[in-house]
């Protein structure tokens, strides 16, 4: 008995091992090819990628012995052709140069914050890990092939003619078409309030986040992890125009993104419905319905955040009074937004309804138009390398437009500052008007289709 038990444990294991050996035959076309064009970057930056991501998301990968044992090869083989799709290295010196440094600065931003390479991947490919300093290498290449500001005058004046073109159209364009995965731009968003802004010098863009109300009462009782379902936040986006002086202001409108919260409906993409929409026209971005799955990948380095890289602004109170100012201007809307490269602060003009509807209008502010202006410090971004954010409060200035009783504009204005904020300035009627007034008031609003 115990020697007919030992033949067919042996033979088990004959089978077994042929079932192995068969499986090696089943194996997926992984294709390997030299890229055709090399990535104009100096020789360090390349040899970081070649080391650290070309094995995955090029077409020269290169496969350890354990990779090609089977079904070991069958899991490898599906990550490449992912990643492949995501980023072919091998590839990229043939897309567009702004492409080319938009999806640079993705990728580092995921080595940053650890995404990749994956820790599975470098348990056992320590060799692939990068390096802090070869993260500094990366990191100083993107800063020099940033975009940043433009002062171009032809840039300035298609954003004047941009301006004086929306200032003249109808508030609503009912022809807007949804984003490939059917998602629609939602209606009156540029009525939201200000979430936070970003100055994207990687870019060249100067983003404003804003907030509907479910998104801002969650940011009020510290509900943001997750959002709950309902909140939608808006990322508007438009060219930095640099000025004399240091002075940076937003110029033409780019684009519109949105992510709205909904578990059950967008539970394949990551519980948020993504969409996006570019220039004036508003024209839906996104190849395909499942385009979604990319803004995913590209938010995956923050699901700890519920995919959320915004961080909202500590003034954002939903309505709670601003200690040391006499109004709360934080609950009112955007108007403009800009920076100063001199002093390195960034800052949003706010706005009550009527200073919104005399500055989307060009038609002046008129008796109970008030403004604000605040300013942060500029600090940068702990989640993405190529952006920077507001820091501390520096400062608020408050302007009050009333009339005389023969009908002529009269103007107040405060400054605030310090921690907590103390009136520091104040302008008494019929006194000189001060500089920082007419800066104010000569602010042009930012353009929201």
């Amino acid at each position: 008995m115990g020697k007919i038990v030992r033949l067919s444990r042996s033979g088990l294991a004959v089978t077994l091992a042929a079932v192995f050996v068969a499986l090696q035959l089943v194996r997926p076309g992984l294709a390997r090819a030299p890229a055709r064009t090399e990535l104009a970057a100096p020789p360090a930056v390349r040899d970081v990628l070649r080391d650290s991501c070309y094995d995955c998301h090029s077409s020269e990968t290169r496969l350890s012995w354990f990779d090609q044992v089977v079904p070991a090869y069958w899991l490898v083989a599906r990550d490449v052709e992912r990643a492949r799709a995501h980023l072919s290295l091998s590839a990229l010196a043939e897309r567009p140069v702004l492409e080319q440094r938009d999806r640079l600065f993705e990728a580092v931003n995921h080595v940053r914050l650890g995404a990749m390479p994956p820790r599975r991947y470098t348990l056992l490919h320590p060799e692939a890990r990068v390096t802090p300093a070869e993260l500094a290498t990366l990191e100083r290449y993107l800063a020099t092939v940033a975009a940043g500001s433009s002062t171009s005058p032809a840039r300035r004046e298609a954003a004047r003619e941009e301006y004086e073109a929306w200032v003249a159209a109808p508030a609503h364009r009912p022809d807007v078409r949804p984003a490939p995965n059917g998602v629609r731009l939602p209606r009156g968003y540029r009525e939201w309030k200000v979430v936070s802004m970003t100055d994207r010098f990687d870019s060249g863009s100067l983003r404003v986040v804003l907030g509907n109300e479910m998104a801002i009462r969650a940011i009020a009782a510290g509900h943001t992890n997750p959002w709950p379902d309902g909140s939608i936040l808006a990322k508007v986006e438009w060219d930095q125009l640099g000025g004399t002086g240091g002075d940076v202001d937003g110029g033409a409108f780019q684009r519109a993104e949105f992510m709205i919260k909904d578990r059950h409906r967008y539970a394949t993409t990551g519980g948020w419905g993504w969409g996006r929409w570019q220039g004036g026209g508003l024209e839906p971005q996104g190849a395909g319905p499942g385009f979604a799955t990319g803004c995913v990948s590209c938010h995956a380095p923050v699901k700890d955040r519920d995919l959320v890289f915004t961080i909202p602004l500590a003034r954002q109170a939903g309505g709670a009074p601003v200690p040391g100012l006499p109004i709360d201007p934080f609950q009112w809307k955007a108007i403009a937004a800009g920076l100063d490269e001199r002093d390195s602060t960034m800052s949003t003009l706010y706005g009550n309804d009527a200073a919104v509807r005399a500055a989307r209008t060009d038609s002046g502010y008129g008796p109970g138009a008030a403004l604000a202006m605040a300013t942060w410090r500029r600090r940068e971004d702990p989640y993405w390398f190529g952006a920077r954010i507001p820091g501390a409060l520096v400062s608020v200035e408050l302007v009050t437009v009333g009339e005389t009783e023969d009908h002529r504009p009269t103007y107040g204005y405060e400054e605030y500052r310090g921690a907590p904020l103390r009136k520091v300035a104040e302008r008494e009627p019929g006194a000189e008007r001060p500089a920082r007034l007419d800066a104010i008031l000569g602010r042009r609003a930012l353009v929201m289709p």
